[in-house]
């Protein structure tokens, strides 16, 4: 990197790009401008805004990176089956407990949302977290929701986290069906 008039050098120097980067030593001679169609070196002058054609420059790179933990909901639903349009869809659904004692609010919602999502903060219905029910299901204590008239399709619930402006928890795909 002895050139540092160079654009991508001094970006290195500056540290504004490859952080940590170093250059091997060029073991290759310089490339020139190549006549078109041919391996033969193009003795003209370079010009400004022409598109110049060189031989090619290969690289090869080691990349470590550190594989991202698999993220892990802090409220997690029960998976729903396909669902029947006459029928108000119920939702039930788990809080970790130490989640809701450092980030729960009363303004926490359930929505229902298209199975694919394009923005957290509008779904189609939604209520209040506070307002589902508690039930006991073999021991487990879970909390249900309830929506009347979803169209039929595809969905999704998912539980906004108001203090942290986020989906927390979402339900694998579900589908509303006439019932036949």
């Amino acid at each position: 990197m002895k050139d540092s008039r160079e654009q991508l050098k001094r970006a290195i120097i500056e540290r504004d790009a490859f952080i940590g980067f170093h250059e091997q030593p060029i073991t290759f001679e310089p490339t020139y401008r190549m006549t078109v169609g041919t391996t033969e070196p193009d003795g003209r002058e370079y010009l400004l805004g022409r598109i110049d054609d060189h031989l090619p420059v290969i690289a090869s790179f080691k990349v470590a990176a550190t594989v991202a933990p698999k993220p892990q909901w802090e409220v997690v639903f029960e998976h729903l089956p396909t669902w029947y349009r006459s029928i108000p869809l119920v939702g039930r659904f788990q809080v970790n407990s130490q989640f809701y004692k450092e980030n729960g609010s009363y303004r926490d919602w359930i929505g229902v949302f298209p199975a694919t999502i394009d923005d957290c903060t509008t779904a189609i219905h939604w209520i209040y977290a506070a307002t589902c029910f508690e039930q006991i299901i073999e021991g487990e204590k879970f909390l249900a929701c309830e929506f009347a008239d979803i169209p039929i399709g595809n969905y999704r619930l998912g539980y906004f986290a108001s203090h942290l402006n986020c989906l927390v928890g979402l339900s694998k795909v579900f589908q509303i069906v006439d019932q036949p």
